[in-house]
């Protein structure tokens, strides 16, 4: 393979582990894992705090409460809600320390692209979690709702991949 077309694949493979990384918020504050923090979170359906007032959150908790408001969750969907919520901190969790393993100074190229492959592919597989947790949200949403939930995340699909 040429190194243009190297450098092709290892920005393609960038391109999508940043998107996911994007769209499923995973870098992980460490006390998103501690079951102290957890145990202290409000409940999903309970009122958020305004936007002004979520510059404290880590990104994680901040984009969580984000689609929260976005997709406008109701105390019935609590439940629901609450497993996405889990998935995306777990994922988040698991991408943040494989990210962190394969993190070396020195690396050679076949060593830095498969660095990305296994990181590709645990975004691939977080994604298919999180897409697990969030059909059954989604199958308790209004129509309102799953129009909402649909412009959300393609909107995100076109932000963070170039997808049009």
């Amino acid at each position: 393979m040429h190194h243009r077309d190297l450098s092709f694949v290892r920005s393609l493979v960038l391109s999508v582990a940043v998107g996911l990384i994007l769209a499923l918020s995973v870098v992980v504050d460490a006390r998103a894992a501690r079951p102290d923090f957890a145990a202290s979170a409000q409940p999903a359906a309970a009122p958020l705090e305004p936007n002004a007032k979520r510059a404290h959150l880590d990104p994680d908790e901040a984009r969580i409460r984000e689609l929260h408001d976005k997709l406008q969750i109701t105390e019935s969907q609590a439940g629901q809600w609450e497993a996405v919520a889990r998935t995306m901190r777990s994922n988040a969790k698991t991408i943040a320390a494989l990210v962190q393993e394969k993190r070396k100074d020195k690396m050679t190229a076949v060593e830095d692209l498969r660095a990305y492959q296994e990181i590709a592919a645990a975004h691939a597989k977080a994604a298919g979690k999180l897409a697990d947790a969030f059909e059954v949200l989604y199958g308790t949403m209004s129509e309102d709702q799953r129009r909402l939930a649909d412009s959300v995340f393609h909107q995100s699909r076109r932000d963070v991949a170039g997808f049009r």
